[in-house]
């Protein structure tokens, strides 16, 4: 009697040992048939629809732009400090509206105007009609 048993039966005598390379599963496996129609048929997706611009109504502020929007048509216009306790928000922030979404996208006429003081204050002015 031979005591080397062959290297096939003790692999197989091992737990989670594999003797031949694993195959692939996937190709053994079968996709239902209404998932595979579904798979493949082309998705249709509708058009964007353009976005409505909002009425302009004359109501209190309400949001936070609206608050400095406010605040800045005043006929002396408003500081930084007087649009944080309006808002709530940081210097940088209402800075960042003010260039970002006041000037280029509302394209109102936003003046920065130093007084004597040292403090600076900002307006919202009518522009000139052509």
């Amino acid at each position: 009697m031979t005591k080397a048993p062959s290297a096939t039966k003790a692999a197989a005598s091992k737990p989670g040992k594999q003797t031949q390379p694993a195959k692939n599963k996937a190709a053994k496996l079968e996709i239902p048939a209404f998932l595979a129609s579904a798979s493949s048929a082309p998705t249709k997706t509708k058009p964007a629809t353009p976005r409505k611009k909002a009425p302009i109504v004359s109501e209190p502020p309400s949001s936070k732009q609206d608050r400095l929007i406010a605040l800045m048509k005043q006929g002396k216009g408003s500081t930084i400090t007087e649009m944080i306790e309006a808002t709530g928000w940081q210097a940088h922030s209402i800075r960042g509206v003010i260039s970002g979404v006041l000037k280029k996208r509302l394209s109102l006429n936003v003046i920065s105007e130093l007084a004597s003081d040292g403090t600076r204050r900002y307006r919202i002015i009518k522009q000139a009609q052509a």
